[in-house]
């Protein structure tokens, strides 16, 4: 694919069809939604190959670190190289093309080589899928890049194609024939004796399309007969995998691309129906290329071949602005559940980079009908747009993301089913022992209540909800909220209950099994601290237990050794001091300015903080705390002031159900600018999920408190594949009534329920066991003191 695909045949006709398809789609639309799911019925196991991109020699910011970046977050698993129609053109030696027009090579070389797509490869660990040049290339260029690749540079790269859509008059042919079935075939046989001679291991695929007589008018003189029908058949692959049989050769498998609009015809209903311009949908696609393979090369030597997709996006040609709207990234991920339900083994979407479709004047070209949903003004198949200096994603790429929350190679797909065709559920038991649910509403109006029964899984009451649709894309334009996927969460779940999902809208439900359990065990909460109103102030309750247990804790205040992390202007001499109120009054019952390397506390940092402190001067202590409120003063000695970090750890072994735990854990500071935001980090440990209530109080914290940061935001970040990943984000909570009565069940200070107006923020969101920041920082880039509050919900 380069911008271009195949053209079907009969077009008009599938037109009307497709037009068909739409009116019916919109006679469904309900409200509600009955959904099963049968964990016992396992339909097939996931291969990591349907978690694919297509990347491409014109790509110029492929080797750029924010790519493999972006990549990783997504957790993509599969990447395929040069590029669609000109891997039939490409010299890999000279990192060149041939010219259509001319037979030579160009005199220029493309953005991105053979190795600088290693290098990006490599350390994703990803799949590849690598095409040589079937229609201007040589069998001897391609067994020269097999060596190059798996021998001279051990790249190892194991999946190899031969040509891309050879059966279309739009791929670059130098053979006598060109197009053609017979010479394809014939030229295959070397292709693949070559490439396997300079490395046994690899596998080598031909191309194919569905339809025993599609394109049948490239081969009117190559009728072969169906040996299992007795009928005539003179389509492309037919014909090619007669001659391949006859040739005594089998293929390892065969490779399909499907584009099932027409350019100037999308709809966004028809698009989310799942169907081809033929009218076909992606099980009968798997099964009518399973069957020619079978009857044409046999049922043994049939078996022995794969089903894969290596190119898979919305319309075949002249992309407009569906392309790169949210209908776009449902379309994928409703791809991903159909082919799941499928032998497909891989899906490779279309692509990574590739660029809108212009006319002379440099406008962009394509459909941007005022019928379909969307706001960006142009079109292009890329996850990633080049249209502005970031390379902004499109949807395609955050649906990509929202997918790694579903499931991955070895994880097993149970059977899934959904009353209304506007609501596509499918599920999927993951190797950890949870249960995924990926739930796509394709109604662009409608929020849709669906009512869940499941069938050989005992939930948690809990779980967490990863989500994109919507107010995602409206927050890409509008530069408020959050453009990135989403989590939230679901309770009082069972083997029956109900979830609503709103419109145009894509949700992975990580449902853990019953009698799970997690704690809250760490907070570190770091800032500029000082003295007086500068002290860094951690607050946290002691609560959950048993009668007369207690918790054991350790605490500690770091200054000089944040440096060793490249933090400047670091607090030199910390110190603190742990507070209760006893009768009303403050008491304070242990203090440390300098732990002096005490061995006892030594040990219990390398058993739960992994690692020690470096410098005497830092403070730390050890004690257990009954079931109470406490607060931790972080100061600086002798009036110092700079970049502090407390920490405060759940330091109990193998705690029983009745040990105490911390249920309350909050931090208070002045907020700056850019680093000195209020960042506080705290980690869910344990088997299950998390309910927690985050605030983030500026102007809660009036008129107790003086100076408070007037218009905070929050943000809860985590670390996915080791690359920073923001979940949820707010500014001004809204004042629901919902969250208010939240408020009260947890115990917080109920303050902000007179004020549901406030530019106070606030975050309802279950968690997965793992670690976790919210960073409390002033928008616009304004300071104050602000207060971060983590309670325990579940």
């Amino acid at each position: 694919m380069n911008q271009m695909a195949f053209l079907p045949r009969n077009v008009p006709c599938l037109l009307l069809l497709a037009t068909l398809l739409v009116s019916g789609v919109d006679a469904f639309a309900q409200s509600s939604a009955q959904v099963a799911i049968d964990a016992h019925q396992v339909v097939r196991t996931i291969d990591e190959r349907v978690f694919g991109v297509n990347a491409a020699i014109w790509d110029s910011s492929f080797g750029d670190p924010q790519t493999l970046s972006l990549l990783q977050a997504a957790d993509v698993r599969t990447l395929r190289f040069p590029g669609g129609s000109l891997s039939d053109t490409y010299d890999w030696k000279s990192n060149k093309s041939y010219d259509a027009t001319t037979g030579v090579l160009n005199s220029w070389s493309w953005a991105t080589s053979f190795d600088a797509f290693a290098a990006v490869a490599k350390p994703l660990q990803a799949q590849v899928f690598i095409t040589v040049n079937y229609g201007s290339g040589s069998v001897q260029d391609a067994a020269d890049w097999v060596t190059y690749s798996n021998v001279t540079k051990n790249y190892g790269f194991k999946y190899w194609e031969v040509g891309n859509e050879n059966y279309g008059s739009w791929e670059y042919d130098t053979h006598a024939i060109k197009w053609d079935p017979v010479t394809y075939a014939t030229e295959a046989k070397n292709y693949i004796a070559a490439m396997k001679a300079a490395d046994p291991t690899i596998k080598v695929g031909v191309v194919v399309q569905t339809g025993e007589d599609d394109l049948d008018a490239k081969s009117p003189v190559h009728p072969v007969v169906n040996p299992r029908t007795g009928a005539t058949h003179h389509g492309w692959t037919a014909v090619m995998l007669s001659t391949l049989k006859s040739l005594g050769v089998t293929p390892d498998f065969v490779i399909y691309h499907r584009y099932p609009q027409a350019p100037f015809a999308e709809s966004d209903a028809g698009l989310l129906a799942g169907r081809s311009l033929s009218g076909t949908t992606w099980a009968d696609d798997a099964a009518n290329l399973r069957q020619m393979v079978d009857d044409y090369l046999g049922a043994v030597e049939g078996a022995k071949v794969e089903l894969v997709v290596t190119e898979n996006n919305s319309v075949y040609s002249d992309p407009g602005k569906q392309s790169t709207s949210l209908v776009n990234g449902l379309f994928m991920a409703d791809s991903l559940g159909q082919v799941l339900q499928t032998e497909f083994n891989a899906l490779v979407w279309w692509a990574l980079r590739n660029g809108p479709p212009l006319d002379g004047a440099g406008n962009p070209t394509g459909n941007f009908s005022a019928s379909l949903y969307g706001w960006r003004n142009y079109g292009d198949y890329g996850m990633l747009s080049p249209v502005g200096s970031a390379n902004p994603p499109t949807p395609n790429y955050y649906v990509m993301k929202l997918l790694s929350h579903f499931a991955r190679a070895g994880d097993q797909v149970v059977k899934a089913t959904s009353d209304n065709p506007l609501l596509a559920t499918y599920a999927v038991k993951r190797a950890n022992g949870t249960l995924s649910l990926l739930v796509i509403n394709k109604s662009p109006t409608l929020t849709t209540t669906a009512h869940v029964a499941l069938t050989g899984f005992s939930p948690a009451p809990i779980a967490p909800v990863y989500g994109y649709g919507k107010p995602q894309d409206d927050a890409a334009r509008t530069g408020v909220g959050l453009a990135d996927i989403t989590l939230s969460g679901l309770s009082g779940l069972g083997t029956s209950f109900s979830a609503s999902f709103q419109p145009y809208s894509a949700s992975v439900i990580t449902l853990y099994p019953a009698g799970v359990s997690s704690r809250i065990v760490n907070l570190s909460v770091r800032a500029v601290a000082g003295s007086a109103d500068r002290t860094l102030i951690v607050g946290f309750v002691v609560g959950g237990g048993g009668t007369g247990k207690t918790l054991p804790i350790l605490l500690r205040g770091k200054g000089p050794t944040l440096m060793d992390f490249g933090v400047t202007n670091v607090l030199a001499d910390p110190a603190l001091t742990l507070h209760q109120t006893v009768d009303g009054l403050d008491t304070t019952p242990i203090a440390n300015d300098d732990w002096n390397n005490d061995p006892q506390l030594a040990e219990l940092f390398s058993l739960f903080a992994g690692s020690t402190l470096e410098s005497p001067l830092e403070a730390a202590f050890a004690t257990s705390l009954g079931s109470s409120p406490y607060t931790v003063h972080l100061t600086g000695k002798e009036g110092g002031a700079g970049v502090a970090l407390a920490e405060l750890f759940d330091v109990a072994v193998n705690p029983a159900a009745d040990t105490p735990r911390l249920v309350n854990i909050s931090g208070r500071t002045q907020v700056n600018t850019g680093e000195d935001a209020l960042i506080a980090g705290f980690v869910v440990n344990g088997n299950g999920p998390k309910r927690v209530l985050i605030r983030g109080l500026g102007p809660g914290l009036s008129p107790d408190v003086n100076g408070v940061l007037a218009n905070p935001r929050l943000d809860l970040h985590t670390l996915l594949r080791g690359k920073d990943a923001t979940l949820a984000s707010n500014t001004a909570w809204g004042g629901s009534a919902e969250l208010v009565a939240l408020f009260k069940t947890v115990g917080a200070d109920p303050t902000l329920e007179d004020t549901p107006n406030s530019k106070d923020t606030v975050l309802d969101v279950t968690l997965a066991p793992g670690i976790y920041t919210a960073v409390i920082s002033g928008v616009g880039g304004t300071t104050g003191v602000a207060l971060v509050e983590i309670y325990e919900v579940e």
